[in-house]
């Protein structure tokens, strides 16, 4: 006959648990993976930025051999780099690379100023505390103008001045 011990069941041990379950392991690689997807936009955003600011600097630095070079910029002319540098002492890998970059050159009169219309407004500005020089009738006109420098995906514009 089997007689039930109620204390022989305090005494064996109960197996311990040495795993993770599903639901734990489940959260962790949600957890893991959201972390991992915003490093992947934040580095995303960042390659943009460096890559926009790299474009930039790029034209801004085109922008310069536009202002060096005083023969263009006052016209609208499609030009390539390695025209805007005939003047410089550049290497010829540098020239080589120039001649493929084409460009747009644009130029806007925004105000002209001719010899008699200057000394008419310099008049105007006479004051007890300024001195003024007198009239001259050369003839001279002043033009500001906006030179924009076109790529393909970027535009650059500054003002020019020139002196007839």
């Amino acid at each position: 006959m089997l007689v039930f011990n109620p204390n022989a069941l305090r005494h064996t041990k109960v197996p311990q648990r040495e795993g993770f379950t599903l639901i734990e392991i489940m959260v962790s690689v949600l957890i893991i993976s959201t972390v991992i997807m915003a490093l992947l936009q934040l580095f995303s955003n960042n390659s943009r930025f460096f890559l926009s600011m790299d474009s930039k600097a790029s034209l801004s630095m085109q922008s310069t051999l536009l202002i060096g070079a005083t023969n263009y910029g006052f016209e609208k002319k499609n030009v390539t780099l390695y025209d805007l540098i005939d003047g410089f002492e550049v290497d010829n890998e540098v020239r080589q690379a120039l001649k493929s970059q084409k460009i747009e050159l644009n130029y806007i009169e925004v105000m002209r100023l001719d010899g008699d219309d200057m000394a008419d407004n310099a008049e105007e500005l006479v004051t007890d505390d300024t001195i003024v020089t007198e009239k001259s009738s050369g003839g001279a006109s002043l033009e500001i103008g906006r030179s924009i420098l076109s790529t393909t995906d970027q535009r650059n514009s500054f003002l020019r001045i020139k002196l007839q």
